[in-house]
Order: C-alpha cells, then structure tokens, then sequence
C-alpha cells in the first residue's frame, strides 16, 4: 500500500540514497529497492518520465530479481495504454517469478485488450 502523500515519501526515499551515495562513495548497488519505490511514487504522482528513469535504474542495478521495478513499469504502462511495453514488463517479471499471480493476471488483462485492440 502506498502513503497517502507520496511526495513526503519520495523526499524520505531521496534522503535514504543520498545517504547510502554519501558512505557508498557513489556506489548505487543496493538501492535497487529504493529506485523501484521512487519510481512507484513519480508515478503515483503523475510524473511518468521520472518514474520510468527510476524504474530502469533499479532494474539495471539488480536485473535479475527487481521484480517490484519491472511489476510496477508494467502497470504503470499498462495504465498510460502502453500495452506493448506493459507486456513486455510483466514478462520479464514472470521470467524471475513465474508464479506472481498479480502478474500474470496483468499479463492477462494486456493481452485481452491488444487482442480487443489488434481483432487477433
């Protein structure tokens, strides 16, 4: 469940990386899971490009088990009618955990709307 205010959120996730870069000589390694969460939060806020950049960010630190990052990339472009990438996200998603029922439902819902959308 997200806060109600997600920008007092991302203020406090911003603080938490900017604390970890200060003793981690710039080392992003382990805040995948606060990429993702930040992501999660600009999205929530309608900030969609800085979202996406959060998203990337956490997958590219941690790509083979940021399953937040590509789950929540996945519903933010299957919100914004993106289905494409939408379906490529939760696929990604299900290659690390093929057993995430959100994901695969989501998975379903995007493949019934391009079917609807393509007549396929």
């Amino acid at each position: 469940m997200l806060p109600e205010n997600p920008k007092e959120m991302l203020k406090r996730v911003d603080e938490v990386v900017k604390r970890v870069r200060a003793v981690s000589k710039d080392d992003d390694t382990y805040l995948a899971p606060y990429f993702a969460l930040r992501g999660t939060l600009l999205n929530q806020m309608g900030r969609y490009d800085e979202a996406l950049i959060s998203f990337d960010k956490a997958i590219s630190l941690d790509v083979h088990n940021e399953t937040d990052a590509w789950y929540n990339r996945g519903v933010m472009f299957l919100e914004r009618d993106n289905l494409d990438e939408a379906l490529r996200s939760f696929n990604k998603m299900l290659e690390i955990n093929p057993n995430d029922e959100d994901a695969i439902h989501n998975r379903k819902v995007v493949l019934l709307k391009q079917s609807q959308r393509y007549g396929k």
